[in-house]
């Protein structure tokens, strides 16, 4: 039997947490909808490569820079310091237009994070990577979110 796919409403304030695909740039990429840091760890703890036994590691011997300290932001934070891959974890707003924001926001980071990491530094002649790699990653969670 077919599942349903779920409707926007049905998916609004609701906890998800998925994985998201950078290609080509092959990054590891966890978002948490309507959750917390917590929720990306226990998801990647239950992944059996030796990139998340790594990242567990890491979390594990610095837990207060990822569960003890206050986020900068209630709304949306990117997490690049991880040996690899990132976290970004985001919240509905009150309107859809003030989420895809955010969304967008965090995407920003996120593709300034992983094209410095490959040595793609932002100027006029890089700009078209960072802003097609931002639509990209930012149309694969709002996919998903609604």
């Amino acid at each position: 039997m077919k599942q349903k796919k779920k409707t926007s409403k049905e998916k609004w304030g609701k906890k998800q947490v998925f994985f998201i695909d950078a290609d080509p740039y092959r990054q590891d990429i966890i978002v948490v909808v309507n959750g917390e840091f917590r929720d990306a760890y226990n998801k990647i703890k239950k992944q059996p490569t030796p990139n998340a036994k790594i990242v567990i590691e890491h979390i594990d011997s610095n837990k207060d820079e990822y569960f003890e300290k206050p986020l900068i932001s209630i709304e949306g934070t990117t997490y690049h310091a991880l040996p690899f891959g990132y976290v970004v974890v985001v919240k509905h707003l009150s309107s859809w237009l003030d989420t895809v924001g955010l969304v967008h926001h965090e995407c920003l980071h996120l593709a300034s994070y992983i094209l410095r990491k490959v040595g793609i530094e932002h100027c006029h002649k890089t700009e078209e990577a960072y802003t097609y790699l931002q639509q990209r990653l930012a149309k694969e969670i709002l996919d998903k979110m609604y």
